[in-house]
């Protein structure tokens, strides 16, 4: 892997909180962004909460912004 940092974005539930558990292993470094409780998981997260996650990381370079989103960097 080289220098580079792992993310591990899943969601906040029991599934996600066994996956978190096994990849920990794996990836001891690695940064947990996880989904707020009450999604259905992450891929039915809503964007602007993706993205505010996301920035939190410091991963703005990484985000494709939907169009007419503003970048907020908060």
């Amino acid at each position: 892997m080289g220098d580079r940092h792992v993310y591990l974005f899943t969601d906040n539930d029991a599934s996600g909180r066994r996956i978190r558990g096994m990849l920990r292993d794996l990836f001891p470094d690695a940064e947990h962004i996880y989904t707020r409780k009450g999604y259905p998981g992450v891929e039915n997260t809503p964007d602007e909460y993706l993205i505010a996650q996301l920035e939190k990381a410091g991963l703005e370079e990484y985000i494709l912004y939907p169009p007419g989103q503003p970048v907020s960097f908060s």
